[in-house]
């Protein structure tokens, strides 16, 4: 095979229910120079035995490695790669057929640099869009260009990794992190956003499904991971000047106030006031009033 231009990783663990339909929407991508290399982090399940039906296409390719998480497969799947630019897909999300041509035409229209590359996300549950909205627009003369870049796309919006192009030579100085933090595309894309640009393509080609089993859940586990991984990222030298920004304190408010509803609803009175009182630290507003007093009410009525 001749170097493609995009190299696809997909990593996947015990996911043989949804991998068909991902590896599908990649091979019936209209831009078609590319290579897919699935990286199962240890599966137990038959996920070997469906991927290997796909292996006839000489474009997929499959990496077996014992359990250890998604990190190490995704950087596995890098440093197995040929393409010029990575793009990258879970086994539960799949492309939208004009995801990598889109992505293609607006790396060509700027001349193919060395940059990160995103379109957008839909989530869907139960097979239906559920209708997020995005928001990413922030601009402030006052600040320099890299911290309104890291507030952009780590703290306003975090573009999902399932969106992106990322030119390969920011590989060679950036991976993703491998210890176990959660949310691990915040703090690769806080490092890249910090040195590299960021190209914004507002189209929604990357369908990202909710179900039980995946991190996108809003619940007790989700936050708690939520929490943990933005405590980690914020200790980075990279954003020293806007630990205090509006949007930073934001985005704590909405960690700690969701915190101790789910410690409420849960009947942990203790747990809940806790994080009740954290997330006062940071309200700096009247926005939201009505859930803050709502929560407030449900620690206040548990017996």
């Amino acid at each position: 095979m001749d170097t493609p231009f995009f190299s696809i990783i997909l990593p996947t663990y015990n996911r043989a229910n949804f991998i068909s339909k991902a590896i599908e929407s990649v091979l019936s991508q209209t831009f078609t120079d590319f290579e897919l290399i699935i990286v199962d982090d240890g599966s137990k399940d038959t996920t070997k035995e469906i991927v290997t039906s796909y292996l006839t296409d000489s474009r997929t390719s499959y990496i077996f490695q014992e359990n250890q998480e998604r990190s190490i497969a995704r950087n596995n799947g890098i440093s197995n790669s040929k393409g010029q630019y990575i793009c990258f897909l879970d086994s539960d999300d799949y492309y939208l057929p004009n995801h990598l041509s889109i992505l293609f035409e607006n790396i060509k229209s700027n001349n193919f640099p060395v940059a990160f590359f995103h379109t957008y996300q839909k989530y869907f549950k139960d097979g239906k869009d559920t209708n997020t909205v995005f928001y990413d627009n922030y601009q402030n003369a006052n600040i320099s260009e890299t911290d309104c870049s890291l507030l952009n796309n780590v703290w306003l919006f975090s573009p999902a990794v399932q969106t992106s192009a990322v030119h390969k030579e920011i590989f060679a100085h950036i991976l993703f992190e491998t210890s176990t933090i959660p949310f691990e595309c915040y703090e690769l894309m806080g490092r890249i956003a910090a040195v590299y640009n960021i190209y914004k393509i507002k189209e929604s080609t990357v369908i990202m499904q909710l179900h039980e089993n995946n991190s996108t859940i809003y619940d007790l586990k989700f936050l708690e991971g939520y929490k943990n991984s933005f405590n980690y990222i914020i200790e980075n030298p990279i954003y020293k000047n806007i630990r205090n920004h509006i949007f930073v304190k934001d985005v704590f408010y909405d960690i700690y106030i969701g915190l101790a509803d789910c410690y409420s609803r849960n009947g942990n009175r203790g747990m809940a006031i806790k994080y009740l009182l954290k997330g006062l630290n940071y309200k700096r507003n009247l926005k939201n009033i009505r859930h803050l007093l709502g929560v407030t009410k449900n620690i206040i009525s548990i017996k």
